[in-house]
């Protein structure tokens, strides 16, 4: 990750007709950012953790715009929520695409999960996944 502390806030933008109005902008080092919301207050809350962070002398992702400690949580995703929320993000696909990406990730993830200390049970990995991703199914 790159970062830096060239950073500058620009005023809240609105812009009517929209369903996310409120447009919070920035800069880190000549790169512009934004990030729409749907209320004034979430945008104003935004903008503020953006100028903390500066304040408290963070650096800012050059990739993303965002300070290092909001890009951190960001990026701690673990690889089983990911999979989670791909496979679910997959939904609106046909049946037997659906079903191939969660057969594919059921055998995946205890391959990558194997080396992690206090791992679990490749089965159980398994059933989880299937529960989760898989409206009905109910793990044994």
């Amino acid at each position: 990750m790159t970062t830096s502390f060239d950073f500058h806030p620009w005023r809240i933008q609105t812009r009517a007709g929209r369903k996310t109005p409120y447009r919070v902008r920035w800069v880190v080092a000549g790169w512009q950012f934004g990030n729409s919301f749907v209320t004034m207050a979430l945008a104003e809350s935004f903008r503020a953790s953006l100028i903390t962070a500066a304040r408290i002398g963070e650096g800012f992702d050059t990739d993303s715009g965002l300070p290092e400690s909001i890009e951190r949580k960001r990026r701690n995703v673990s690889f089983y929520q990911h999979a989670a929320e791909f496979t679910a993000a997959a939904r609106p696909a046909a049946a037997k695409t659906r079903v191939s990406i969660i057969e594919a990730l059921i055998w995946v993830i205890p391959v990558i999960a194997r080396d992690l200390a206090g791992e679990p049970d490749p089965d159980t990995l398994r059933r989880a996944l299937k529960k989760e991703t898989q409206p009905g199914h109910h793990a044994d």
